[in-house]
């Protein structure tokens, strides 16, 4: 969430109203005389907003105002996995601006900043989250007012794309050692639920051992979807995810035979856990394709993948940013096929420090003595492949 300017007066007031889209026509019988239907972010959400507001983009943010100095931002977040992250940047900037912060345990928000109290409830549903909150140059008539505004507008948002969607707690739900799976109810994954939630548990305990790692309190919650296109209607995400300080997997699952590896995201969401969030994709990414338990030889497919697309590739170009410029197929495929070398030469404990390294070439270094190049060479050789 972007930074409101210095010295402004912050006043959160948020809300929202979720329920499935009705035809247009009736949707624009939600706003009153003045007022213009708007949708916003793919058909996600819609509201009421004045027709003589002004509009602009702040980073992420969608900022209305009805004059200068006077601000409501709608700050839209998607993948949150409880209600208060929706709001967690914000309550972070109120509290280092010394405002006074009582946050409720039903989330209702109250604070007290530069002489004026603001108050604020966030709703979440689907893994979507709006935050709505006012900014005001300085305090007086014309802030308690767009404050009253913004409530009202808040009142009119509803989010829509959810058809043929379940709210999660109300999702069925199976317990393992380790694991919750939950899935909606008539789907494929729910009818095999005993069957996921002991499969991820067993996994979990493999990846567990094989990394050194001891079971964290928290059990691992895996949701199921019946596809990628369910993925995204419940979370606009086009493919499965984890959400490691929630310690959440997200896949689909088809059938047995037609559903993502056990191991590659909650691999993702173990190391998250216990190492932090990886330096470098080629670690991260690698780590999490060494491990996905799928039994697929690592070497072979990133044989199959740098003949197929990409001959001329080398580790040293797939640092940084660089790394998501390759071909996915590529990018995967030798991540994992030089994780699973890094950790046949030398084990969990170096390959934990060049998961951390934010400079993996002098990492590589000092925990293996080998240039960028000469481990290009090695892995290379010990993967069947040509040495440049």
């Amino acid at each position: 969430m972007s930074r409101c300017r210095q010295g402004m007066t912050l006043i959160a007031a948020s809300l929202i109203l979720l329920s499935a889209g009705p035809a247009a026509a009736q949707e624009a019988a939600r706003c009153s005389k003045g007022e213009k239907l708007h949708w916003e972010q793919d058909g996600a959400y819609s509201f009421c907003v004045p027709t003589t507001w002004n509009v602009r983009l702040r980073g992420s943010e969608k900022v209305w105002s009805p004059k200068q100095g006077l601000d409501l931002v709608f700050a839209f977040q998607v993948k949150t996995p409880v209600s208060k992250d929706v709001s967690a940047s914000f309550v972070k900037y109120l509290k280092k601006q010394g405002a006074k912060l009582h946050v409720s345990p039903s989330g209702a928000l109250k604070y007290h900043l530069n002489g004026v109290d603001g108050i604020g409830k966030v709703l979440h549903h689907h893994r979507y989250g709006l935050l709505i909150y006012t900014a005001c140059a300085q305090a007086g008539k014309e802030c308690s007012s767009l404050i009253m505004k913004g409530i009202q507008i808040a009142g009119t948002v509803q989010f829509d794309g959810l058809d043929d969607t379940v709210e999660y707690d109300k999702w069925e739900r199976h317990e393992a050692k380790g694991i919750v799976a939950l899935a909606p109810p008539g789907t494929a994954a729910a009818k095999e639920l005993e069957w996921l939630a002991w499969t991820y548990s067993a996994g979990q305990a493999k990846i567990l051992d094989a990394l050194g790692i001891d079971a964290g309190k928290q059990p691992i919650n895996c949701f199921f979807y019946p596809s990628n296109q369910a993925i995204y209607k419940y979370t606009r995400r086009n493919f499965g995810f984890h959400i490691g300080d929630a310690q959440e997997v997200h896949s689909f699952f088809a059938s047995r035979g037609e559903r993502q590896s056990t191991g590659h995201e909650m691999t993702h969401s173990i190391t998250h856990r216990a190492w932090g969030e990886p330096a470098e994709a080629l670690l991260g990414e690698g780590i999490a394709v060494a491990m996905d338990l799928s039994g697929t030889d690592r070497h072979a497919r990133a044989r199959k993948a740098i003949s197929d697309k990409e001959p001329g590739i080398k580790l040293s170009a797939m640092l940084g940013q660089a790394w998501w410029q390759h071909d996915m197929e590529v990018s995967y495929a030798v991540s994992g096929s030089f994780v699973k070398f890094l950790l046949k030469e030398g084990g969990v404990k170096k390959v934990k420090k060049l998961y951390r390294a934010t400079d993996l070439p002098a990492a590589l270094q000092k925990q293996f003595g080998w240039t960028m190049q000469q481990a290009e060479q090695m892995w290379r050789k010990a993967a069947g492949m040509s040495v440049p």
